[in-house]
């Protein structure tokens, strides 16, 4: 019989977690520079309060459809210069209204059930929390990765 397998044989433990007053500027720049493309978000006392992701802060620079559509007049007339400016503006704005709240896990949870999770919500990362601290993460292409090579025995 295999042993089952756990977060903790796939988590990593070396990531960034971004401060939660950060700009989406900061935000983007520590994702481009670290070479990921989700994070948890902290305080300043280092307490998990959220995860965002590239998507949210691509999201967060354009405006929302309503506000698109006030102002869609408007759009034409900008060049793309203009409309790039106006993006880099945008990039000053504070990531706390764009950060969602975290589904996390512990070390001990199955990947099994980890890997359902990830699949029903269309997760691609989560926090992993021991004691209540924030001691690594966990991706979908880590777990699937484990999962099949331990279930089919594909290797690296």
């Amino acid at each position: 019989m295999h042993r089952v397998l756990t977060v903790r044989d796939v988590m990593i433990t070396k990531f960034t977690a971004i401060p939660r007053d950060a700009t989406i500027r900061q935000a983007a720049e520590l994702m481009h520079r670290g070479g990921f493309s989700g994070a948890p978000v902290v305080d300043s006392h280092g307490k998990l309060t959220g995860v965002i992701s590239e998507k949210d802060l691509f999201r967060a620079l354009y405006p929302t459809y309503g506000e698109f559509y006030a102002q869609e007049a408007l759009i034409p007339k900008m060049d793309p210069g203009g409309m790039e400016e106006w993006l880099r503006d945008e990039g000053a704005k504070p990531i706390a209204e764009f950060v969602k709240p975290a589904i996390t896990t512990t070390p001990e949870t199955p990947l099994v059930q980890i890997g359902a999770i990830m699949l029903a919500r269309n997760i691609h990362r989560l926090p992993v929390l021991e004691d209540g601290r924030l001691v690594g993460m966990v991706s979908r292409r880590r777990l699937y990765q484990a999962i099949f090579n331990h279930l089919f025995g594909f290797t690296h």
